[in-house]
């Protein structure tokens, strides 16, 4: 700053001012290009998984419906433990 005169600071001051929206418009398009990035991942996602045809057994359907009290574990037959 030091030999500049102040026509020439008080231009880099306000191109400075200037910058910082611009700074935060690009963090936005960023987020928004990130966000956009996820949404077609999880739709491509979805959209596989419900191509697939899966017979549903009992255990998985008992334990989509959220009772895990009546999942029997994978390891129910050796274990002793009981509910």
């Amino acid at each position: 700053m030091y030999g500049q005169d102040t026509f020439q600071k008080t231009l880099d001051n306000i191109f400075t001012t200037m910058a910082i929206p611009d700074i935060a418009l690009g963090t936005n398009v960023i987020k928004k290009f990130l966000t956009y990035g996820q949404i077609r991942r999880a739709a491509k996602d979805m959209v596989s998984s419900a191509s697939k045809e899966v017979t549903p057994t009992r255990e998985s359907v008992t334990a989509a419906a959220g009772d895990i009290l009546k999942v029997p574990s994978s390891n129910s037959k050796t274990s002793n433990s009981s509910y």
